[in-house]
Order: C-alpha cells, then sequence, then structure tokens
C-alpha cells in the first residue's frame, strides 16, 4: 500500500471512529398545535417544553460531550404517517439517549382495560391511523439506545372530543421541596440505562389542561417542567422521585376538575445505574 493510500484509509478509519463513537440525546416531539379545541394550548406546551426542559437538557448534557438532535413534528408534520416513519428511521448508538413526547389526543376502547394500561394517539380525528402508545415505546426500545423515554400526554379514556377543559382559577405550584439523592440531571439522563414510559392520565381518565403560571397549556407539561426545573435547582433529580412527584401533584392540581375526578399520571420505570463517560 502506498503512503497516500495508508494516508486516505487512516482518516477514513479516524472519521468512521468518532461516528461509531458520538454519542446523542434524540428528541422526538409529536404535538397537536393545529386542533380546533386544544392547539393554542399545545403551542404554548411546545415552546414550554422546548425552553424550560429541552434546551436545559442538553446544555448539562452538552458538558458530556453529547450531542443532539431534534425532531420536532408540530403543524403539518403532525401525523401518524410522519410517527411511524420518524421511529423506523431512527439510527442510534448504544450510548445514546432517546426522549419521545407526544400532545395530543388519546382514548381506549373498553377491552382495552384487560390488555395495556396505555392508550391509543389518534393524531387528531383519524382514529382509523391510531397507533399504541406502547408500540411507539417498544419500536424505540428496539433501537438499542442506552435510556429510552417516552411520554404521552393524552386522554386515557373512551374518546370524547367535545370539550376543552379547563379549571377556574390560575394554577400556580408551590416550589416545595422533593426528596431524592444529591444528583444532577446530566446524571440521570447518561448515569441510567433501561426505558421509562409515561402517560399523563391513567386508565379511565381524560388529560386536562387550562390555566397556569406559564400560561395556558396541558396540566401535565406544566407540572413536568415545573418539578423538573425545582429538582434542577436543588441538584437533587431522581427519576423515581420525579415521577412520583409529577403524578402526585398533577392529581392534586385536577382534583377538581369539571370531570369530577383527578387525573393521575401513570408510568412504569425500568433503569439500572451505569458509568457515564465522557466523550472528548
Amino acid at each position: 500500500m502506498s503512503i497516500r493510500c495508508w494516508f486516505i484509509v487512516s482518516v477514513m478509519s479516524i472519521f468512521v471512529a468518532l461516528e461509531i463513537s458520538a454519542s446523542t440525546v434524540h428528541w422526538i416531539t409529536f404535538i397537536d398545535t393545529e386542533d380546533e379545541h386544544v392547539g393554542m394550548l399545545n403551542k404554548n406546551a411546545h415552546s414550554v417544553l422546548y425552553s424550560h426542559f429541552i434546551d436545559v437538557v442538553n446544555n448539562e448534557v452538552s458538558q458530556f460531550g453529547y450531542d443532539h438532535r431534534v425532531y420536532d413534528c408540530s403543524s403539518s408534520s403532525y401525523s401518524p404517517e410522519n410517527c411511524v416513519k420518524v421511529i423506523r428511521d431512527l439510527q442510534c448508538n448504544a450510548t445514546d439517549i432517546i426522549v419521545f413526547y407526544y400532545i395530543g389526543h388519546g382514548y381506549r376502547g373498553s377491552s382495552d382495560f384487560q390488555k395495556s394500561k396505555y392508550p391509543y394517539c389518534t393524531f387528531g380525528y383519524q382514529v382509523e391511523k391510531s397507533i399504541p402508545f406502547t408500540w411507539i415505546h417498544d419500536e424505540l426500545k428496539k433501537k438499542g439506545a442506552q435510556l429510552v423515554v417516552s411520554i404521552g400526554v393524552c386522554s386515557n379514556a373512551p374518546m370524547e372530543f367535545g370539550s376543552a377543559p379547563s379549571t377556574k382559577d390560575i394554577v400556580f405550584l408551590s416550589a416545595k421541596g422533593i426528596e431524592g439523592s444529591s444528583t444532577t440531571v446530566a446524571e440521570a439522563f447518561l448515569g441510567n440505562k433501561g426505558d421509562i414510559i409515561v402517560c399523563s392520565a391513567s386508565p379511565g381518565q381524560q388529560s386536562m389542561g387550562g390555566p397556569t403560571n406559564l400560561g395556558y397549556m396541558d396540566f401535565f407539561t406544566y407540572t413536568f417542567v415545573s418539578c423538573f426545573e425545582i429538582m434542577l435547582s436543588e441538584k437533587k433529580f431522581n427519576w423515581d422521585s420525579f415521577l412520583k412527584e409529577v403524578s402526585m401533584t398533577t392529581a392534586e392540581l385536577t382534583k377538581g376538575s369539571p370531570f369530577n375526578k383527578a387525573q393521575t399520571p401513570t408510568y412504569d420505570c425500568n433503569l439500572r445505574p451505569v458509568q457515564i463517560l465522557k466523550i472528548e
């Protein structure tokens, strides 16, 4: 092999090695911002989610050499076909993180209670093209990433599209202390392996929204980012404590709902600690 060929092969090998070792947080958001009932709430939730959570996490994990990639699907790109395509086209390394966040309509049939506690995502009114939320989560798990977090903000009850529920008074979430070990957000994301699946409502419940001190939006996302910021300030981000607090606080905020039933998020958290590798 000539010196020139050897040099080219060596350079190509370096680029391949860099490509393989690169670690990324993949953010996949499908948010229904055009719905006639709750589109405006979802637009604000979209903005709040990115500025108060996604951008913050990206900044935290970048200190460990992690990159990020965003698949932001709303407006015309919010469709079941695009959801399937994005998931199937996604490619990951073993140290990557995947976070899927859906805000839209959801429902379950009367027979679904025996099959799964998670609903179908309907992507507007295209009921015939509904996608089981568990299918989304399971397909993402097959990508081989270190951590997969799937969050569905949608109703988990027989379908009702006729109203946009709200509360009478503006909701303020108090910045109370949250129990947890002294762990940073970056450590919680990069120092765990496994999967988390969350729905904003338990089986039989509606997912609600209304006025908050961050503007009109769904109550789950409001609680999610508020609890996140509290834990961030206290450097006590623990997934189990965080999800428990989000569930309890959402139920507290919605106990006086027009549906006469509090909204209690449900979730499954399957994690084990791993060593964090800082990528230079």
